[in-house]
């Protein structure tokens, strides 16, 4: 049976008005002149379009038979924009929560000041909403700080005069940048904790020691690390996942490590896992809240807390043991892999989760991004969802997804997550996902401009909330990558 369907015909303009000196990108409002033949059972259209720094929408009511609407989008910058929709059979003051009627399949065009463009949004009838927004281009260029891509070692140096041999969690630290640096083939042979001055991009190495794993506490090179993972720093130390334990260390001479949950083995080689040890070896992520260390315990599926002072264990989100993707209360909702954990706000009552999943039966790798509530007892999906293998689509929420979303920092208006070959955008109060940087299809080492440049396993991520300049940790180039807005 034929897809029914209508159309909007949209006259955009975008006009970057006002004295003074303009922005590489100009921000304007768009006018919009719309054409379109309002269907029975349609009250409300919503436009939406997504960039690299926000998201905007509008809505706008509507009476079956109607034929024409002007209205202005505020605040979209010219350049190229995919635009979409979707429309309601509820009014506009009250479909919170309800479901679209009628959705629109995106289009893409140029928009550029002051120049008219036409856009046609055909919407055919469909229960699920597939909204997308998205402005590419010239908003994050990437650069390379550190390291060569394609030369590993383990070489102190300044920019590109060091090596590094497969960086992973990051954390920066006033003008430092604090990185896990994994040496790994097959098997894991080394692992240290190295620094990056970002104002100098000089690296050197604090702990650890390239060529030999362990278990063994002490200070700087003295000590010995296993499997590293994620790390966030707190009142003067690194806190870092290694294998199934957690671990401190200080910022300061002479970087001292210790263990705080974690039985080493008797030659000090790893890590006892497992009862009565509260983890298992694949721990994966730690942010440090005022009210705990929270840490994601990948083969467990859960969120789990660690009381900062007495260093108990409990669970905070997910069914131990039980992999899945099921929304539903904290305790009774099921994580597949979570991978990365980040607080927008200033609370801990309220985070997010990136869940990979990798499918069973077909082995194709996909993930979620999942809002975590504890005054609500509630674990939702916000983006994502299964697809075919290792793939980047931008999108509104749940049409949205993602090859394998790792780790993520916020702005509090957005995340920005690595996804192996890309980072990507989620506008927390709109719920779009953009890709400001990679292609996330190829791999690649390239620096440039948006989808120009390329990843090889952005796995580490950190923000200057002073400048909004990312830093990433590209494992697979073993470099580390700025991007800059």
């Amino acid at each position: 049976m034929p897809r029914r369907s209508f159309a909007v015909a949209a006259a955009l303009l975008v006009c970057a008005c006002g004295g003074g000196q303009q922005s590489p990108v100009e921000l304007a409002d768009s006018r919009i002149d719309a054409l379109f033949s309002v269907p029975a059972g349609v009250q409300c259209i919503q436009l939406v379009a997504g960039g690299a720094k926000a998201s905007v929408e509008q809505f706008f009511g509507v009476t079956p038979g109607q034929s024409t609407f002007s209205f202005t989008l505020i605040g979209i910058p010219a350049g190229r924009v995919v635009f979409s929709g979707q429309a309601f059979a509820e009014t506009c003051g009250t479909i919170s929560g309800a479901l679209p009627t009628w959705i629109a399949d995106a289009v893409t065009t140029t928009v550029s000041a002051g120049v008219p463009a036409s856009v046609q949004l055909n919407f055919h009838a469909n229960g699920i909403a597939s909204v997308s927004g998205n402005f590419v281009g010239d908003e994050y260029t990437v650069t390379t700080l550190a390291g060569v891509a394609g030369s590993t070692g383990s070489v102190d140096g300044f920019g590109a005069g060091a090596r590094l041999e497969g960086p992973n969690g990051i954390a920066l630290v006033g003008n430092f940048l604090y990185f896990i640096d994994r040496t790994q083939t097959d098997t894991v042979i080394g692992m240290t904790v190295r620094r990056l001055d970002v104002t100098t991009n000089q690296v050197v190495t604090l702990a650890g020691n390239p060529g030999e794993v362990g278990s063994v506490d002490g200070d700087g090179l003295a000590a010995r690390f296993g499997v590293l993972g994620g790390m966030a720093y707190s009142g003067g130390d690194l806190y870092l996942i290694d294998r199934c334990a957690l671990r401190a260390m200080s910022i300061t001479p002479p970087y001292h490590v210790r263990t705080l949950i974690g039985t080493p083995d008797a030659a000090h080689t790893s890590f006892l896992c497992g009862p009565p040890s509260p983890f298992t070896d694949d721990l994966l992520d730690v942010a440090v809240r005022p009210n705990g260390i929270y840490v994601l315990d990948g083969n467990h599926a859960a969120v789990y807390r660690v009381d900062p002072g007495t260093l108990a264990v409990s669970l905070v989100a997910g069914t131990p043991d039980v992999s899945g993707t099921d929304d539903g209360t904290v305790l009774g909702a099921t994580f597949s892999s979570p991978t990365g954990i980040v607080f927008p706000f200033s609370g801990d009552d309220i985070f997010y989760v990136a869940d990979d999943v990798t499918d069973p039966k077909t082995l194709n790798s996909y993930g979620f991004v999942r809002r975590v509530s504890l005054p609500e007892d509630s674990v939702h999906a916000v983006a994502g969802g299964a697809d075919a293998d290792f793939v980047d689509v931008d999108g509104l929420g749940l049409t949205a997804r993602f090859a394998q979303p790792r780790r993520m920092v916020s702005d509090g208006n957005g995340l920005f997550i690595g996804d192996a070959l890309a980072v990507r955008r989620l506008d927390l109060a709109i719920g779009m996902v953009v890709t400001i940087a990679g292609n996330g299809t190829t791999a690649g080492s390239a620096d440039g401009v948006g989808s120009a440049a390329g990843f090889r396993g952005a796995f580490g991520i950190a923000r200057d909330a002073a400048t909004g300049k990312l830093y990433v940790a590209d494992q697979g180039n073993a470099t580390i990558r700025l991007l800059t807005p």
